[in-house]
């Protein structure tokens, strides 16, 4: 995951020891976590296609391996909720695995005291030690960190994590990318950082354009492959942008009445927009039978 958050910290088995040391204590390890105790985290880092063994390659293959082992033999990490229960803090796909096919849990809890900024720390070097999470669900995540882990703040978040305030930025804007993507995309957890950062950039400057796009991509048939879809979706940024409108500038004319006579002041007008007036005035005089001698 390095080549996504280029973090330069010690890794997660690090982060472990100092946050043992700090409490003076190991993290409890639980090996009978029933997993239907468990919810979401307040990071949640992965799509729910990430759980979907029908559209999921990743996916079916842990289940494979956990069906011969009877659970997961890595632990996943838990928070301890205020009123029972537990938090997930990383190892989603393994604890859904869990749930879905009746395995318990195996699982360090930490106590619920345990801050959303020591959570995310914990999710960042987990992410470090793994290469299945996707840069959607990275961005999206890093959004989640920016608003309750940082408070608003990337540069709190970029300290905290040691990487660039920069990168962190664009993995932000990827967060932004809309939800439709992931609903016709056939798989958007094989989007690659250069296309889902493109694709960013697109939806920031041309949204309607991007908006478009993916509904076009939502009516072919066949379902295109995930290479073939996200090459859809970039080659937008080849074509150009439509041309903005040129506003029509208004043009005041005065009227004046002398003597039963109506004139008026054109001076200020090119000669074409002049022509086009008086043709107007015309138009307008003969509908209501009036002639008129310019």
């Amino acid at each position: 995951m390095t080549n996504l958050i280029g973090g330069q910290a010690d890794g997660l088995e690090q982060k472990l020891k100092d946050y043992e040391e700090r409490w003076g204590k190991a993290i409890p390890m639980r090996e009978d976590i029933d997993p239907k105790l468990v919810v979401h985290g307040p990071f949640h880092n992965r799509l729910s296609v990430a759980y979907d063994a029908t559209r999921s390659e990743a996916f079916r293959s842990l289940k494979a391996k956990m069906a011969v082992t009877k659970g997961n033999t890595t632990p996943v990490m838990l928070r301890e909720k205020e009123g029972g229960g537990y938090e997930a803090v990383y190892g989603y796909r393994r604890w859904h695995v869990c749930l879905q096919d009746g395995y318990l849990l195996r699982a360090l809890i930490l106590p619920k005291e345990t801050t959303n900024a020591e959570v995310m720390v914990f999710q960042h070097f987990e992410n470090e030690d793994r290469e299945d999470i996707s840069v959607i669900e990275l961005g999206r995540q890093v959004v989640s960190w920016i608003k309750e882990a940082g408070y608003g703040s990337a540069d709190k978040v970029a300290e905290r994590l040691e990487i660039t305030t920069q990168h962190l930025s664009e993995l932000k804007l990827i967060g932004s990318l809309p939800d439709l993507l992931l609903e016709v995309h056939p798989d958007p957890l094989k989007i690659s950082f250069r296309a889902a950062r493109s694709l960013a950039r697109l939806h920031r400057d041309r949204e309607k354009d991007v908006i478009e796009r993916l509904k076009l991509l939502q009516k072919k048939t066949p379902i295109p492959t995930p290479a073939e879809a996200t090459a859809f979706l970039v080659a937008l940024g080849d074509t150009k942008a439509p041309a903005a409108a040129t506003a029509t500038k208004k043009v005041s004319v005065k009227a004046e009445v002398v003597d039963g006579r109506i004139s008026f002041g054109t001076q200020d007008l090119s000669e074409d927009v002049r022509k086009k007036f008086l043709k107007a005035v015309q138009a307008a005089a003969k509908q209501a039978g009036i002639e008129v001698q310019i």
